[in-house]
């Protein structure tokens, strides 16, 4: 019991990583079936049902909506057969979450102190509007 509460505690870096990399393990595992059992998905309904599952499966990890939309490229027929889109989907989706995890984090933290600097100069401001 133990170990699921360290889990639920653990910091926003060390779940994202989890999600990551699970979503990243699935991503690459579906794109190496797609082309391994490319004859049998090949049949419209069976390959329609594991692109299905499997979008559904990555975003049930990501809960990203930019990442499944690009996973849907799987369906244009020559596009998605060629390309490993459930993987590049997924770096794209990594990419977008770390950027938004380690590059706006450290914005939000100093708009604080530019406040600092900030207020005088719209109060000096404010003083000539108002006359």
């Amino acid at each position: 019991m133990s170990e699921l509460n360290r889990l639920d505690h653990a910091s926003p870096q060390t779940q994202f990583k989890r999600k990551a990399l699970t979503a990243l393990g699935v991503s690459v595992i579906a794109d190496i079936l797609d082309y391994i059992a490319a004859p049998i998905f090949a049949v419209p309904v069976v390959g329609d049902i594991f692109d299905v599952i499997t979008i559904a499966l990555l975003y049930n990890i990501t809960k990203s909506k930019f990442a499944s939309t690009l996973d849907m490229i799987e369906f244009v027929p020559v596009i998605g057969d060629l390309l490993p889109v459930y993987t590049l989907a997924t770096i794209a989706w990594i990419i977008k979450e770390s950027a938004s995890m380690y590059v706006k984090g450290p914005i939000q933290k100093f708009q604080g102190p530019l406040n600092l600097v900030t207020d005088p100069i719209r109060s000096f401001a404010n003083r000539f509007q108002h006359r």
